[in-house]
């Protein structure tokens, strides 16, 4: 009826910094089978099973390279009066003598339902995950002693989210049986606190992780007087430009016409928040199926509202001189006889100009909000009678065949939206649909 669990580890490692050797992780968890109470049993009889959950622990990260907190030297690349000589690894630092392992906090929240004779059932979930201590290579001013970073305990990040799972038995006869699980779940994160108050190379402190940047674009430069002038201390006039360029290097018609958000006359430092890679639900659904001799069971994926960056097109068209670039040219996924480029004012075409250069840029014409719903694997299976099969000294003889990655419904215009990282959100076409696969399978018991 009442449960209890307690556990503490205290660890010490040779790998830690010098003034920090030890690493303390308790945890605690507590539940309650309510159902068990006398007074629920005798007043609710249609409830066969509850009991809530709470939980909090520490755990600790190991470090991916032993010994960072020592500064990693490796082989130089020049020697001294004919003796070799060491240099900083690259992925090392300076030596630090208070790194420790990452510490995360966690605290959970459940509540277990089982209803009608355990026919309907509910799992309801909250957590909470704050890590602190998070490793990152900060970097040192100047050069110090060889060293530009330095391993540090510099960051905490916090993730919570909901889970649900409901499931359901539609049918329990001997003969017919039928079950179906749904269940979803949502994410939360965000950078609490950097080492020294400011943004940090992979997000702003404050804001969330899995976020997409990229530049605003206000359709096409159609004529030269639609951009903005600038003018020079000296009073000499220019048009908006890109920073590896020079006043000369300005942006034409038939380029995007980006927006300048900070108003520096350039187009760098302007990217803006896009959307999140996080989906604003996700999960699967389940269906378990029996009739007689036949089973089928399938299950489902299903994402809503990821953000995704489409690159492939616009990087399958680029015309390239760079031969380390050439497999940018080969327009596999992408149909290219009914793709248009600008060619005069007026035109409203798929892309800007043809140009020599790289699409590289994440622009917010190539963001997408992506849906979609995937038919992960399906299986019909079929037992022999036992009355045949025990004939030949067989308990059971299952004849069945399986299929993965069958189908995909979804928004996306591009090939899988399943294989694009949920880090990045950016699709550059270097990851693979994930592959269809089919089995046949034969299941024999003696």
């Amino acid at each position: 009826k009442y449960l209890l669990s307690l556990s503490f580890r205290r660890d010490g490692s040779s790998v830690f910094g010098r003034n920090n050797k030890w690493g303390t992780f308790p945890s605690v968890a507590a539940g309650w089978s309510f159902s068990e109470e006398p007074f629920i049993k005798d007043n609710l009889g249609w409830l066969s099973f509850g009991k809530f959950r709470a939980s909090w622990g520490r755990s600790g990260k190991m470090f991916e390279s032993p010994y960072l907190a020592y500064g990693l030297m490796g082989p130089g690349d020049y020697s001294h009066l004919g003796n070799p000589t060491l240099k900083p690894v690259y992925g090392g630092g300076l030596y630090n003598e208070d790194l420790s392992w990452e510490e995360t906090d966690q605290y959970d929240f459940g509540l277990d339902v089982d209803l009608f004779e355990y026919r309907l059932g509910v799992v309801l979930d909250y957590y909470y995950r704050y890590t602190d201590k998070l490793l990152y290579r900060v970097p040192l001013p100047g050069d110090y002693n060889g060293f530009g970073m330095q391993w540090a305990n510099a960051a905490a990040l916090s993730n919570e989210g909901l889970e649900l799972l409901i499931k359901y038995e539609i049918f329990r006869r001997p003969d017919l049986y039928w079950k179906i699980s749904v269940n979803g779940a949502r994410n939360w994160n965000r950078i609490e606190k950097s080492y020294n108050g400011k943004d940090l190379a992979f997000g702003i402190t404050g804001k969330p992780l899995n976020r997409i940047y990229g530049y605003k674009t206000n359709g096409y430069v159609q004529k030269q007087e639609d951009l903005p002038l600038y003018f020079t201390t000296q009073g000499e006039s220019y048009y908006l430009y890109p920073l590896a360029g020079s006043y000369t290097s300005f942006y034409r018609p038939g380029d995007y016409h980006y927006v300048d958000v900070n108003s520096d006359s350039y187009i760098f430092n302007d990217q803006v928040f896009l959307g999140s890679t996080l989906p604003i639900i996700s999960g699967g659904i389940v269906n378990e199926f029996r009739w007689k001799n036949f089973d089928l069971n399938f299950s489902m994926h299903y994402s809503i509202g990821r953000h995704m960056v489409n690159q492939l097109p616009s990087i399958s068209l680029v015309f390239s001189t760079n031969p380390t670039e050439k497999f940018y040219k080969h327009p596999v996924f992408v149909d290219i006889n009914k793709t248009t480029f600008w060619q005069q004012e007026g035109d409203h075409s798929d892309y800007a100009r043809v140009r020599i250069g790289s699409e590289g840029e994440v622009l917010d014409r190539q963001v997408e909000k992506v849906n979609y719903l995937k038919l992960k694997t399906l299986t019909v299976g079929y037992n022999l009678p036992k009355s045949l099969i025990s004939k030949w000294g067989m308990e059971q003889l299952r004849v069945f065949v399986s299929g993965e990655n069958l189908l995909t419904f979804s928004n996306y215009s591009g090939v899988d939206p399943e294989a694009v990282s949920i880090v990045s959100g950016v699709d550059y076409g270097t990851n693979y649909p994930l592959a269809r696969k089919f089995t046949l399978g034969l299941t024999v018991k003696f």
